[in-house]
């Protein structure tokens, strides 16, 4: 265990008042030791706890939004390279033609833990989606086409491998 010269974890030291301390007798005592020896790390480290307490809190209850990107009647090239360092969502829409290259950026960096999924919805006729050799299907088989004749969309989820440097395709729907 770490020792903090002064605080309750090495009571060989001097402590915040100046000489060796007494166990606490009462839950207040004990309160209060504890807010000294807290106050006296604080200073020594220079940081300040409650600051850390709220900020940790503020950041637990929000919401992370997607960064997402659409092209409507992408065509057979939609952006000629995805940008996987800027977006985790795409979405093609009014899909009228089969799409030929489905190619992330030369320049990705993925990492470990890196998701991005992918929205198709067709003009109402099924067209074809050629994946580049980045994607591979685990799981979930890589979908050749859209759902064509339907308003559903069809979302494809994949996750970066860095072991494969591959994108696998780990769910459909």
């Amino acid at each position: 265990m770490a020792s903090f010269p002064g605080t309750i974890f090495d009571q060989t030291t001097l402590p915040v008042a100046g000489s060796p301390r007494a166990a606490p007798t009462s839950p207040s005592a004990l309160f209060t030791q504890l807010s000294e020896e807290m106050t006296a790390l604080e200073t020594a480290l220079g940081v300040n706890f409650a600051t850390f307490a709220a900020l940790a809190l503020e950041f637990s209850n929000k919401r992370v939004d997607a960064r997402s990107w659409q092209q409507n009647t992408p065509g057979a090239t939609p952006m000629s390279a995805l940008n996987l360092n800027s977006y985790d969502v795409f979405s093609f829409t009014n899909v009228s033609t089969g799409i030929t290259a489905m190619t992330p950026q030369s320049n990705a960096s993925p990492k470990l833990g890196d998701v991005w999924v992918f929205f198709f919805t067709d003009n109402g006729t099924q067209q074809s989606i050629v994946w580049g050799a980045d994607y591979v299907s685990t799981e979930s088989g890589l979908p050749s086409s859209t759902k064509g004749g339907t308003t559903l969309r069809l979302m494809v989820i994949g996750t970066w491998n860095p072991a494969t440097a591959l994108i696998e395709c780990v769910g459909v729907s």
